[in-house]
């Protein structure tokens, strides 16, 4: 009896981006979920990996915060928010990626990351003294 694709598990969605779509049918390669969080059977790499992930996501959220502070003191941008945010929101993506890494994530940061470094271009154009965030 042959399967039919929608229910063979490897086209199940990693999150709720199909549904975001409308479309059963994307391949599998951009919905699988290349490594998932799970203690109870977690080896050296999985530990390491998801505590990394947990200290660059304080981190990340840790520049947006100093970002923040720096444009409520100089308010030279008015990208600055929105640098801010993207630093937040590049933090948040990697608490969820302690816990799981899926190709829409990993694609989602891509997009993250590239926002990320446009708003750092533009800001930093105003702070030329300072080189970190």
């Amino acid at each position: 009896m042959a399967r039919n694709k929608s229910q063979d598990s490897r086209y199940k969605p990693a999150v709720s981006l199909l549904a975001f779509f409308g479309s059963q049918h994307v391949p599998w390669i951009f919905t699988h979920i290349w490594w998932q969080w799970d203690p109870d059977a977690a080896d050296r790499f999985s530990q390491i990996y998801h505590g990394f992930n947990l200290l660059e996501s304080a981190a990340w959220l840790a520049f947006a915060g100093l970002v923040l502070r720096r444009w409520r003191a100089c308010r030279k941008s008015k990208f600055e928010p929105s640098y801010a945010a993207a630093f937040a929101v590049f933090g948040f993506t990697d608490t969820v990626e302690a816990w799981q890494q899926s190709t829409p994530l990993i694609l989602f940061k891509l997009v993250n990351l590239i926002v990320l470094l446009l708003l750092r271009r533009r800001v930093m154009r105003l702070y030329l003294d300072a080189r970190l965030f």
